[in-house]
């Protein structure tokens, strides 16, 4: 199993599946296998099998609170936001203290526009995970949505600080820019209420 896993992490999906379908039939019925088969098949595109064999490894383990994150996923990709949600609330519920649970469960929260719920299971990720940049960013991105504009910089700079030169930090970038942008246009709009504002007392005096 270990050398499959390494295929996989090393992109080679194809001959990875491969393998993992050869090992099910020995037994057929391996949660680990299915696992792993399910997750290798939802990052290949295979959506369908990929549900098919992490429900059942779920039936087959179901203290394994990682399958339903990896079917939470997949059904994210499948477009079943709704489902999605439900599968990964189910898997905090179950495991408090699993940090993929929460950190996608955040990020589906934050993609159906409900960002304020998604808050809480970010900070749960990074207390659980400090070292997970998607995590943090994904907790910037939250705050910066819900209006809690210093959290949001707080976030992006610990995402940044943990690895400052990969692509989850430029996008942590582009986050601050972003805020700092947002800024600058919330005081051009107050600047004119204020000049108004004096302009009525001169006025009035």
């Amino acid at each position: 199993m270990g050398v499959i896993v390494q295929k996989l992490q090393q992109g080679k999906q194809a001959e990875g599946i491969q393998l993992l379908e050869l090992l099910l039939s020995h037994p057929p019925d391996d949660p680990l296998v299915l696992s792993n088969l399910g997750l290798a098949l939802s990052d290949a595109g295979r959506l369908e099998r990929a549900e098919q064999c992490l429900r059942r490894a779920m039936e087959l383990n179901p203290e394994d609170t990682n399958i339903p994150v990896a079917l939470g996923v997949a059904l994210s990709r499948m477009g079943q936001p709704d489902e999605a949600v439900e599968v990964l609330r189910a898997a905090v519920t179950q495991d408090q203290k699993n940090p993929w649970a929460h950190r996608n469960l955040g990020t589906m929260l934050v993609g159906t526009g409900q960002a304020k719920e998604a808050i809480p299971h970010f900070q749960a990720a990074t207390q659980l995970w400090p070292n997970d940049q998607r995590a943090w960013l994904g907790l910037a991105d939250a705050c910066r949505l819900a209006g809690r504009t210093q959290e949001s910089e707080d976030a992006s700079a610990a995402a940044i600080q943990i690895s400052p030169h990969n692509d989850l930090a430029e996008k942590a970038r582009a986050g601050r820019n972003l805020l700092a942008q947002c800024g600058f246009e919330r005081v051009r709009q107050v600047i004119p209420r204020l000049n108004a504002a004096h302009l009525t007392l001169r006025l009035a005096s």
